[in-house]
């Protein structure tokens, strides 16, 4: 089988639910995560084979975008690393020489049996594997690692320089949106000579509902069961759909102290391995009303640091086409 690399990138304290992602992770044998990041707590984790450790600082990782582009980058916060995903053949060129693909992804998310949807006839079939930003997989071509800096002549899509030289985060890994202009997924789509596949595999959570909406679907599920590498939706007690990842899209959910790691199931506020308390948890009038509360204020939160950031800017430079310079 064709070897891939996922890189994840990630500065600060790990999050507490990295260690569920890890469970997913390792059952993906024949699939590499490298994990950059300055928690040298990680080691505490037991950790396979296929999960490569390279401890750095965010500056050092800075840099390593730095050194391929002629101009200063803009990159002062871990999160914006994000827009900087479609450059990482480049960047990472010496760790990623010996993959035939390379990816991306986050960790607020529990994998499935990736393999299982990505066959060996896909690979040899697509440039680009997915289009959403917690799970996409580029052939490691020229090609492909250049082309985000390709010029296009889609004046509705980021370039690199102007994604580049501001600090604010544009989502340029992945379809972007009419707000601030469209990403790189917009423009593999678009270019006649990429071949990308289309993310319809993914349980991606709509953050706007308390139990399981999906976003690419609009499918309702009750929760979640994860057993033995596999991601499975849950609708009256049934297996429904099997998929390649679950994302929670930063939604905050408890985990029980103690899960089994091979099987657990994952409800609206709780991940735990006992199917009881998560049908419980699904019903939780307390939950949902913490649940709406916490929206509301994050909501806020994040409308006003929008506002400190300059987004309406961004968003008018969208309307007048001015992001494709």
């Amino acid at each position: 089988m064709n070897r891939i690399a996922i890189v994840i990138p990630y500065f600060g304290k790990l999050p507490y639910y990295f260690e569920t992602w890890l469970y997913s992770a390792k059952k993906n044998k024949n699939i590499d995560f490298l994990i950059f990041t300055n928690d040298r707590e990680i080691v505490r984790y037991k950790l396979e084979d296929n999960i490569k450790v390279y401890i750095e600082e965010f500056e050092n990782f800075k840099e390593r975008f730095q050194k391929e582009i002629s101009f200063p980058i803009s990159l002062e916060y871990p999160y914006k690393i994000c827009d900087y995903r479609p450059m990482y053949g480049i960047a990472l060129k010496d760790i990623l020489k010996n993959y035939d693909f390379w990816g991306f992804g986050d960790l607020d998310m529990v994998l499935g049996d990736i393999k299982q949807f990505i066959s060996k006839e896909t690979m040899e079939n697509y440039d680009r594997i997915y289009n959403y930003g917690a799970l996409s997989i580029y052939k490691n071509s020229s090609k492909m690692n250049n082309l985000f800096k390709e010029k296009n002549n889609y004046a509705d899509c980021l370039s690199y320089k102007y994604v580049f030289n501001t600090n604010f985060s544009l989502y340029f890994d992945e379809m972007g949106g009419h707000k601030y202009g469209y990403g790189q997924s917009t423009v593999a789509i678009r270019k006649k000579n990429i071949k990308i596949l289309i993310n319809k595999d993914c349980a991606d959570i709509n953050p706007k509902y308390y139990n399981f909406k999906l976003f690419v679907t609009n499918q309702n599920f009750d929760y979640f069961e994860y057993v033995d590498g596999k991601i499975w939706g849950i609708v009256r007690n049934k297996r429904v759909k099997e998929f390649v990842y679950l994302h929670f899209q930063k939604r905050n959910i408890k985990i029980d102290s103690e899960i089994n790691q091979n099987h657990f199931y994952i409800g609206p506020s709780l991940i735990s391995s006992s199917k009881n308390k998560i049908l419980k948890n699904c019903k939780d009038k307390r939950q949902v009303r913490k649940f709406v509360k916490n929206k509301i204020v994050t909501k806020s939160n994040r409308t006003l640091k929008l506002i400190k950031q300059g987004a309406i800017k961004y968003i008018l430079n969208s309307i007048c086409k001015k992001v494709n310079v």
